[in-house]
């Protein structure tokens, strides 16, 4: 069965769910224009992606909060199957989530097991990956980092899924002055975005669509340091049998619409690409991949700590009713 589906790159500046909102309508018209009926959006594309004390405040429980709410509404208007990411808070704790929601309402959540390096300051990493179904199939769902991780995609592959969606932030170093990377790792790290959806395809043997998000982010380490300034690397795309349409690279907001056969399960699969090898990346110096879990496992065990000192109150911030 042929399913059209889209990658939407939205911005990831920071702006109140009002203004996103808008901004995500605009892209999903021209997505439902182009007959799609699956929109991937990115990492935290509800709020936008920043790194800061902002996501404990704008952190809402799912599927009960504004931010679903507001995708319902979207999904119902175009009739189509969104899956879109936003700060989730339980109790006291918060979670990087993105949210499935269909025309008739939401469908399951998939919180990020695998925060990477300082967002270890301010999201809890969940603690498995599931299934979710909906009216085009079986959807795997991921987010950012958790594409050089084993899991979820080892479960994917041994539980069968028909589709997979991963939102995303990933950052483009390749004219950063501001981190000690040197330049064969910034070329490679963004390169990245084309080279983990292709092998997460073969591993799980369903098409892979991903929304990354560009524009500029902010970056800072709870409680301490200056904001540094990212940009977002853009370069969506959706995979079936190797990259089929992709974002050019130009760092603007856009739709990347392609028709996916759903239920390809076995077609070009090579599970051993789901080994346990951590990273996963297939590209690149032995440097480059060593580098690679450095920043990633390495600094996240150094940021992690940060997050349980956050106040509990502060953790389990409460949005005030809009007027």
């Amino acid at each position: 069965m042929t399913v059209r589906v889209a990658a939407v790159q939205v911005r990831g500046d920071r702006a109140p769910l009002e203004q996103r909102i808008s901004w995500i309508d605009a892209l999903l018209a021209e997505a439902q224009r182009g007959g799609a009926k699956l929109a991937v959006m990115p990492e935290l594309a509800l709020t936008g992606y920043e790194l800061g004390e902002w996501n404990f405040e704008v952190a809402e429980p799912v599927p009960d909060g504004p931010s679903v709410h507001a995708l319902h509404e979207l999904a119902r208007a175009r009739d189509m199957i969104l899956v879109a990411g936003l700060s989730e808070r339980e109790g006291a704790h918060v979670y990087n989530t993105m949210a499935v929601v269909g025309p008739d309402g939401f469908l399951g959540r998939y919180r990020k097991l695998h925060p990477a390096s300082a967002e270890c300051a301010y999201w809890r990493a969940g603690e498995s990956a599931h299934v979710i179904e909906t009216d085009l199939g079986r959807l795997g769902v991921g987010i950012c980092a958790d594409m050089i991780r084993r899991t979820p995609w080892s479960i994917y592959a041994r539980e069968g899924v028909d589709l997979v969606a991963i939102g995303a932030a990933w950052p483009d170093y390749r004219d950063a002055t501001n981190y000690p990377l040197w330049r064969e790792y910034r070329a490679m790290h963004v390169e990245a975005t084309r080279a983990m959806p292709e092998r997460i395809e073969r591993a799980v043997g369903a098409p892979v669509v991903l929304a990354n998000a560009c524009g500029t982010s902010e970056v800072m380490a709870t409680r301490f340091g200056p904001k540094v300034v990212t940009k977002l690397a853009g370069r969506s795309r959706v995979v079936c049998g190797g990259t089929i349409a992709e974002d050019p690279g130009d760092h603007r907001e856009q739709v990347v619409i392609a028709d996916v056969q759903r239920g390809a399960r076995g077609v070009n699969r090579t599970p051993a690409a789901a080994a346990p090898e951590e990273p996963w990346v297939n590209h690149g110096s032995n440097a480059f991949r060593a580098t690679f879990q450095w920043v990633d496992v390495v600094t996240g065990y150094l940021y992690r700590p940060l997050y349980h000192t956050t106040p509990t109150r502060q953790r389990a911030y409460v949005r005030p009713p809009a007027r």
